[in-house]
């Protein structure tokens, strides 16, 4: 039982899965989509998680955070059990980059700017709701972007 803090509440979860652990729908169980604002439609779609690896426990195929998109046109992602932290173009969601963290991201990145130069950092945690290994490491990098770009 999970409390809700400041009420008498509280919330339970069960994971319907199969024997193997999977999840009781078809792969890909999280994608990552782009959508065109003004119509609603969807520009691009790409899977996060779509196979069991040996970083997902049982039952736990799932992603839990957020992207950013910055202004020189890359979205970052690092909500999967797999441990990775992902770069995309944001135009097209063609994977750029990707890079093995030492723990779960499971927050969404952050980009921050110092004395002109871009950086992204990213809190690689684990999750107790996940059973994942926890950690304290705060993960940054610089962004090697752009000075300027007027296309967005």
């Amino acid at each position: 039982l999970f409390p809700l803090f400041g009420t008498p509440y509280g919330m339970t979860m069960q994971w319907f899965t199969a024997k193997d652990g999977t999840p009781c729908v078809a792969p890909p169980w999280s994608s990552l989509v782009a959508l065109d604002m003004s119509t609603g439609s969807i520009l691009w779609q790409t899977p996060l998680l779509d196979k069991v690896s040996e970083h997902v426990k049982p039952g736990h195929q799932f992603t839990l955070g957020g992207a950013i998109t910055t202004a020189g046109g890359i979205t970052f992602i690092a909500a999967t059990p797999d441990k990775k932290l992902r770069a995309f173009e944001t135009r097209s969601g063609k994977l750029l980059w990707q890079y093995d963290l030492p723990a779960t991201g499971n927050a969404t990145p952050m980009s921050y700017q110092v004395n002109g130069e871009q950086y992204l950092v990213v809190a690689a945690g684990g999750s107790d709701l996940l059973q994942s290994q926890r950690s304290d490491n705060l993960i940054a990098f610089k962004l090697d972007l752009p000075a300027s770009n007027n296309d967005n």
